[in-house]
C-alpha cells in the first residue's frame, strides 16, 4: 500500500508540475522536461494575444458611408426590416452597419448593449461568422470565457474559408489556454474539469484536449475516468505516445498492490467506422427493430434530427410528445415536432427513449438526419480522423 501511495503521489506531483508549467508559466529546466517526456504539453503554450486577435473582424468588409445618427440598435432593426422585404442590398448595407457600430461600442466598453443587439441580429442571421466573432469578443472582455468559447465554435461551424478557419482555431486555443491558466491560478480543479469536458465535446477530433482532461481527472484522483480519456487517444499520432506513457505509469502503480491476473490493462477503444463527407463525418446508427439510418455527426446540434422521410419509411418505433421546438436551418428558424424513439444505438453504444426533432434538412442530401449531443453527450467520444473511426467510452 505504501509503495502504491508513493507511486501515485509521484505521478500526481509530475502531472501537477506539468500543469503548473503550462498554465502558470513556471520555469522548468531542460533536464527536468527531458526526464519526464510523457508529461510535456500536448500542444505548445501560446502566450495570449487573444484580446487583439478577437477584436478584428474578417478582412475585406468595406463599410459604406452611413448617417451619423445611426446606432447599433437601429442597424439591427434596419436589417430585420430589409430581411422581411427580401431587400438584399438593404440587408447588406445594414449588416455592414451592425458590424461597424458593434465594433465602436465594444471599444467604448458598452458590452451589455452590444451583446443584446448582436444576439438579436444573430437570430435573423445566425450564420454570420463576423457577428459571432464580435459577440465572442464581448464575452471574452467580460471574462465570460464559457460563452466566448461557445460562440467561437459556432463561428467555426459556419466558416468555410481556410484562412478564417485557421484564425478561429487559433482564437479557440488562446481562450481555452487563458481560461485554464486562470482556473489553475485559483486552484479551481472542478472548473478545469468542466472546461476540458466541454471542449472535448465541442471539438472531439482534437486529441490534445483529451490529454489535458485526463491530467485534471488524475489531479482529482479519478483514475478510472483518466484511463478512459487516455484510452480514446492512445494511438493518436500527435499525443498517443504521451497517453501511453501516462497509462503505463498508472498501470505500474496498480500492479504494486493488485493481483496481476485481475489487473485491467488499458487498450485502444474499439471504434465505429465513419464515412468522411467533406469536412464532416457520417455514421450508421440502428433504431430498435428498424432499418439502419445514416446520420451526420453534428456536435453543434443539441438534439438528434431525423427527416420525416426516414421516420415514415424505415419502420421506426416512436411516440409523439405533442411538443415542438424551433430549429435553425439554412432557410432560417423552423418549428418542428419532437418525437421519442424507443432506442438508438451506434455500434455497441445504446440510448433509450431518445428525443428527436423531425424536419426537412434541405441541402443535406443523402442522409437521414443529424446525430446530436443528446445522444453523444451520454458518452465520452473521440473522432479519430486518422483511422476514420468514432471511439466511445463511458463518461
Amino acid at each position: 500500500m505504501k509503495l502504491t501511495t508513493l507511486m501515485l503521489t509521484l505521478l500526481a506531483g509530475l502531472l501537477l508540475g506539468w500543469f503548473a508549467h503550462k498554465h502558470w508559466g513556471a520555469a522548468t529546466s531542460k533536464q527536468a522536461v527531458s526526464e519526464y517526456p510523457a508529461l510535456m504539453p500536448a500542444h505548445e503554450n501560446r502566450q495570449s494575444s487573444t484580446r487583439d486577435d478577437l477584436s478584428v473582424i474578417s478582412q475585406g468588409n468595406t463599410v459604406p458611408a452611413l448617417p451619423q445618427r445611426d446606432t447599433l440598435a437601429a442597424a439591427v432593426e434596419r436589417y430585420e426590416i430589409s430581411q422581411t422585404r427580401a431587400d438584399s442590398a438593404g440587408m447588406q448595407q445594414a449588416r455592414h452597419a451592425v458590424l461597424l457600430y458593434a465594433q465602436q461600442q465594444i471599444k467604448a466598453g458598452d458590452y451589455v448593449a452590444v451583446a443584446q443587439w448582436l444576439q438579436r441580429f444573430l437570430q435573423a442571421s445566425y450564420r454570420d461568422v463576423d457577428a459571432r466573432l464580435l459577440l465572442a469578443d464581448v464575452f471574452y472582455r467580460q471574462q465570460d470565457y464559457h460563452d466566448a468559447i461557445a460562440q467561437l465554435y459556432e463561428a467555426k461551424a459556419y466558416a468555410f474559408r481556410p484562412e478564417m478557419l485557421t484564425r478561429i482555431t487559433r482564437r479557440i486555443r488562446n481562450v481555452v489556454d487563458e481560461q485554464a491558466r486562470k482556473y489553475s491560478e485559483d486552484q479551481n480543479s472542478a472548473a478545469l474539469l468542466q472546461l476540458f469536458q466541454n471542449v472535448t465535446q465541442l471539438e472531439p477530433d482534437y486529441a490534445a484536449y483529451f490529454i489535458e482532461l485526463a491530467i485534471v481527472q488524475l489531479a482529482l484522483e479519478d483514475r478510472d475516468a483518466a484511463q478512459r480519456s487516455l484510452s480514446l487517444v492512445m494511438n493518436d499520432p500527435d499525443v498517443g505516445e504521451q497517453a501511453r506513457a501516462i497509462l503505463a505509469t498508472l498501470q505500474q502503480a496498480a500492479i504494486a498492490v493488485a493481483d496481476p491476473d485481475q489487473l485491467t490493462l488499458a487498450t485502444e477503444v474499439a471504434g465505429v467506422p465513419l464515412i468522411r463527407s467533406g469536412h464532416h463525418f457520417l455514421v450508421d446508427v440502428n433504431p430498435a427493430d428498424a432499418a439502419s439510418l445514416r446520420l451526420l455527426i453534428d456536435t453543434g446540434a443539441s438534439m438528434t434530427i431525423l427527416t420525416r422521410e426516414a421516420l415514415q419509411q424505415r419502420g421506426l418505433r416512436y411516440q409523439e410528445t405533442g411538443r415542438s421546438q424551433l430549429f435553425s436551418t439554412a432557410n432560417g428558424q423552423v418549428r418542428a415536432p419532437i418525437y421519442i424513439l424507443e432506442s438508438l444505438s451506434v455500434g455497441d453504444w445504446y440510448v433509450g427513449q431518445l428525443e428527436v426533432g423531425v424536419l426537412d434538412l434541405g441541402a443535406q442530401a443523402g442522409i437521414d438526419g443529424l446525430l446530436g449531443m443528446n445522444f453523444l453527450s451520454q458518452f465520452r467520444f473521440f473522432i479519430d480522423q486518422n483511422e476514420t473511426m468514432l471511439r466511445l467510452s463511458l463518461n
